[in-house]
């Protein structure tokens, strides 16, 4: 008796795993969202003997973005599960400033890598 429920038990999972997968590969009616790609530096840790409130915020790395002449850039705060960055979207109008920004960072040795994010929607 116990093997002809564990049958039928196992024949239901194949047939729920059968339905999913063909499930998966019917295409949905959305487009995909397009994606913008984004620099991303992590500011550097600054060690001093108490931190201050602009300790908190992308100074050095925003500083490297308004000195390339970046026309829109996006610095985060310091909080608890991740430092201060600086994102900078990789677009026509910032890739002069893309390209110098990298250089920097490479030169200052900031840790920096290419995220990609979903265009925030403008009302």
């Amino acid at each position: 008796m116990n093997r002809l429920r564990l049958i039928w038990f196992a024949a239901g999972a194949a047939t729920t795993l059968l339905a999913s997968l063909i499930a998966a590969q019917i295409p949905s009616g959305e487009e995909p969202k397009a994606q913008i790609a984004t620099i991303e530096l992590t500011e550097p840790v600054i060690e001093a003997e108490e931190l201050k409130e602009e300790h908190s915020i992308a100074n050095a790395t925003g500083q490297i973005a308004r000195d390339c002449g970046a026309k829109f850039f996006q610095t985060t705060f310091l909080v608890n599960d991740h430092p201060a960055t600086l994102e900078l979207p990789i677009t026509v109008e910032n890739s002069d400033a893309a390209e110098c920004v990298l250089r920097e960072a490479t030169e200052r040795g900031i840790a920096m890598r290419i995220v990609f994010r979903q265009p925030e929607e403008i009302d």
